[in-house]
């Protein structure tokens, strides 16, 4: 059995949003092709534990190395994304600061390694990630894959 951890922004009333980490178990290995039925089961998951606690804000999936395969050698961050409501406030880059930080607490010295949508290369790139591939199409959308050496965040 696997744990794959989500970060959720939650607005708290009265007070600046609170970022929260919530662990999914995925009972099925992380196999070609079973990634959305993977995913399913971490929103599901997630969906539960958060129906008590508010409306989901944003989110970012944190998933161990070797999950996706022996060839995944960093943690994975992926499916990081912002309601729209609090996009353009600035919301992304404490809720992946805040990944960052996890991961590294979590798997200590083998970096991060994300696929991100290509208009927001210069945004990981100022966390310190770089380009890995060329752009390539993922579900009608450029995409770029990019890591970050393990290093504490300054």
């Amino acid at each position: 059995m696997a744990t794959a951890l989500a970060m959720s922004v939650l607005p708290v009333p009265g007070g600046p949003h609170k970022i929260t980490l919530v662990a999914a178990s995925i009972a099925s290995a992380w196999i070609a092709g079973e990634e959305r039925q993977i995913e399913r089961e971490i929103l599901d998951d997630l969906h539960r534990q958060l129906t008590a606690s508010g409306r989901l804000l944003a989110y970012a999936r944190l998933l161990p190395p070797g999950l996706k395969g022996p060839q995944q050698l960093r943690a994975a961050i992926g499916r990081v994304l912002t309601s729209p409501a609090l996009r353009g406030q600035g919301q992304g880059r404490p809720l992946v600061r805040e990944a960052l930080r996890e991961c590294e607490q979590r798997w200590p010295g083998v970096g991060q390694e994300l696929s991100a949508q290509a208009h927001l290369q210069d945004f990981y790139a100022s966390l310190g990630f770089r380009a890995t591939s060329p752009v390539y199409d993922e579900d009608g959308i450029p995409h770029i894959d990019m890591c970050r050496d393990a290093a504490p965040l300054e």
